[in-house]
Formats: C-alpha cells, sequence, structure tokens
C-alpha cells in the first residue's frame, strides 16, 4: 500500500511537472508568433508610410495613391493594427506611443516645456488580449523653454 501510494505521489508530481513545461512552452512560443507576426506587419506599415509620403509630396493626380491607402489602412485593422496621431498640446513624457529624443521647438513659455507642438509622422499600434503595443511610435516635436538657436 505504501509502494503504491509512492508511485502516485510520484506519478503526480511529475504530471505536475509536464503540465508546467507544456504551459511554458506555449507562452514561449505565442511570444516568439508574435515577434514574426509584429516583424511581418512592420514591411506593410513602411508601405502604408511611403504611400503617405507620396500623397503629402504630389498633390496632383493623388486618387491611385488615396485607394492604395485606404487598401493599407483596410487591412492594418484586419490585422488589429491602428494607426494613431498623439494629441498637440499633451505632456510628451505621459503620451503614449511616442518616440524617444523628439525634436525640440523654442518657446517662451515655462507651462509649454515638453508639451507637443507637432506630429511629425504617426505611429501604429497593435491591439493585444491584454494592452496596446506599439510597433513604430509616432514621432513628434515638442517645446523647450532653454534651447540654444
Amino acid at each position: 500500500s505504501n509502494k503504491v501510494d509512492d508511485v502516485a505521489d510520484m506519478f503526480l508530481t511529475l504530471h505536475k511537472s509536464l503540465d508546467d513545461k507544456d504551459i511554458e512552452i506555449k507562452r514561449l512560443k505565442n511570444g516568439y508568433d508574435k515577434e514574426i507576426f509584429k516583424k511581418f506587419i512592420f514591411r506593410f506599415i513602411r508601405v502604408d508610410q511611403a504611400v503617405c509620403d507620396l500623397l503629402n509630396e504630389d498633390k496632383e493626380d493623388s486618387e491611385p495613391l488615396m485607394q492604395i491607402r485606404k487598401l493599407l489602412e483596410n487591412a492594418l485593422s484586419e490585422c488589429d493594427v491602428e494607426i494613431f496621431s498623439p494629441e498637440i498640446g499633451v505632456d510628451y513624457k505621459k503620451e503614449f506611443g511616442v518616440a524617444d529624443n523628439p525634436k525640440i521647438v523654442k518657446s517662451d513659455k515655462n507651462e509649454d516645456e515638453f508639451k507637443i507642438s507637432e506630429v511629425v509622422e504617426e505611429g501604429y499600434f497593435i491591439n493585444t488580449p491584454n494592452n496596446k503595443e506599439v510597433i513604430v511610435p509616432a514621432k513628434v516635436k515638442v517645446f523647450g523653454v532653454y534651447v540654444e538657436e
């Protein structure tokens, strides 16, 4: 009877260990799959950015480019990727998804320090079950009081 109990305990211990390993493997695989997906999506984002640049440069005959942009936006939306633009006038340090080292624009008002003055380039994030994850951060300009010219 003791030996049967010992074998049962050993079996339960091994079973729990295997379950823990399966959970860990699944978690690691999901992280790897997410990284591959982000790299795949990033290529479409680069195309979308190039189309936006062309639209900003060439105002004539922009209808075909607008159609391409709409198709890209729809494709990204189907992949739970959203384009975002930080709000002008908010504190850069507290804003979601902005790139590091923004360009500084001189301001004479102390209260404008670190507030976003302009969005240079929109950002892209992906909606995950737990939160939003930035794929491409938004590039902004911020006000700075102590800027040397």
